[in-house]
């Protein structure tokens, strides 16, 4: 699960601006946990977001970032194999939020 969660704040960084803005919150639920990562970055629509969580995918066409596009696949896959699920809620320029539950 770390490594899930480690994925999903690097892209958090990654994508925000040096002033902006990263919320970790976590709450415990009957079933489980809820992690969400807040970001103030630059956020995506919706069909970016499901995009990114297919294998190779990234978000800069120019490809001119590191990275292989693997980070939210992964973490996606982590969550699943845990009982859990991971869901981007995002809009351009708004920033994202990956919500996670794990049970």
């Amino acid at each position: 699960l770390t490594l899930g969660l480690e994925k999903v704040l690097h892209n958090a960084i990654r994508y925000t601006p040096e002033r902006g803005a990263i919320t970790i919150t976590a709450k415990r639920m009957a079933t489980g946990a809820q992690i969400t990562i807040s970001d103030t970055g630059v956020g995506m629509n919706e069909s970016t977001a499901q995009a990114a969580l297919r294998r190779f995918y990234r978000l800069d066409s120019a490809r001119s970032t590191s990275g292989f596009g693997l980070g939210l696949p992964i973490a996606q896959k982590i969550m699943q194999r845990h009982g859990g699920e991971l869901i981007i809620d995002s809009s351009p320029g708004g920033g994202t939020r990956v919500t996670i539950t794990v049970k």
